[in-house]
């Protein structure tokens, strides 16, 4: 029996859309009535990173709703195949979004506020465990070659994965 997810997961900023935003603030509770009626991503200031593409997303509203944000912050997986691999291999993406979905409401500092994560189901994380315990058993040479070669040898999953968070600007 095939899983269907709750709400798509766009993987480029060309596969948004007004709708995708509503839809998905809706499905998270953010909003109850109010509809997106445009959006404009720019770069954010912090910069660009190794793991994954970042959108500032100012975003339109049809009506005021509390809780409605005006500017969210959106990530996408790593463009380039190299990263994106070693990124999930390492299992960053899922610990990043554990982290906003289970502990970042109750973390002792502050943190920007989750609106919406979303992604593909994964592998069993005790089969990642050990995987990446296999490899630690290799020998030291073995690694040192294995590490030279990494960004080569492994390869991205074609999970999605998607965070809308609280923007803070200069975070």
């Amino acid at each position: 029996m095939v899983r269907r997810l709750a709400l798509s997961i766009p993987q480029t900023a060309q596969e948004l859309s007004s709708d995708w935003f509503t839809d998905a603030f809706r499905r998270g509770g953010v909003v109850e009535s109010a509809r997106v009626t445009s959006f404009a991503l720019t770069a954010p200031s912090s910069g660009e990173g190794f793991t994954g593409q970042t959108f500032r997303v100012a975003l339109d509203w049809d009506r005021l709703e509390e809780g409605a944000p005006a500017v969210v912050l959106l990530k996408f997986p790593s463009a380039d195949s190299g990263n994106r691999g070693l990124v999930e291999k390492d299992g960053a993406y899922d610990r990043e979004l554990d982290f906003y979905e289970r502990f970042a409401a109750d973390f002792p500092v502050r943190v920007p506020k989750l609106y919406v994560s979303v992604r593909d189901p994964g592998p069993d994380p005790v089969g990642r465990r050990r995987g990446n315990e296999r490899i630690d058993r290799l020998p030291e040479t073995v690694l040192r070659v294995v590490g030279r070669y990494a960004r080569r040898l492994v390869r991205p999953s074609g999970r999605r994965y998607l965070l809308l968070t609280e923007y803070i600007e200069g975070a």
